[in-house]
């Protein structure tokens, strides 16, 4: 179920021209003080640490006081354009990280994916068949019964062991193949 809310407008026709054009000034003052921290000298500190002082909107929006154009404004004005600059940014800020750890992320699974071409192609063979190869490797120890109690991982080590002269089963089969 939707709710309006309603109220009545009884205010004198100077009352609600007054109030329309603060809303109109309070805009402009809004859209400058963005103005104004984009251009700041800080601006790319605010952005690395992803947050703006309220004093630092709060003193660009004195130097804005003083100018024609926003002065004499109620104090509640100037405050709720810092306030609402103040917001908006962090929103912004929060935004800009997210994006930013997104293009990291693509960044560095660029750069695996470039590595793993490089190394596909600097070796002469294609993933597919090492993946193959891998495949084959793993099923044959998983069906090979375990000869002995030993458990040793390098299978070179078996090998001395045995006292076989033959490289180990793993490593002539994944690059001899």
């Amino acid at each position: 179920m939707m709710k309006t809310i309603q109220f009545l407008l009884c205010a004198s026709e100077e009352t609600r021209q007054y109030l329309w054009s603060i809303s109109i000034v309070y805009t402009l003052l809004v859209n400058q003080l963005i103005q104004e921290v984009i251009t700041h000298k800080d601006f790319q500190k605010w952005l690395s640490t992803e947050s703006i002082s309220q004093k630092a909107v709060e003193l660009l929006c004195q130097g804005l006081k003083k100018g024609g154009e926003f002065s004499g404004l109620p104090a509640r004005i100037y405050t709720s354009a810092v306030l609402l600059v103040c917001f908006m940014f962090k929103s912004w800020f929060a935004i800009q990280k997210k994006r930013l750890q997104q293009l990291n992320g693509k960044r560095r699974w660029l750069k695996i994916m470039l590595d793993a071409l490089e190394l596909e192609q600097s070796m002469n063979f294609s993933s597919e068949t090492i993946r193959a190869r891998a495949a084959r490797i793993l099923e044959e120890i998983q069906t090979r019964p375990e000869a002995g109690t030993n458990n040793h991982s390098d299978p070179e080590e078996l090998d001395e062991q045995s006292g076989t002269s033959q490289p180990s089963l793993m490593s002539s089969r994944l690059w001899l193949e």
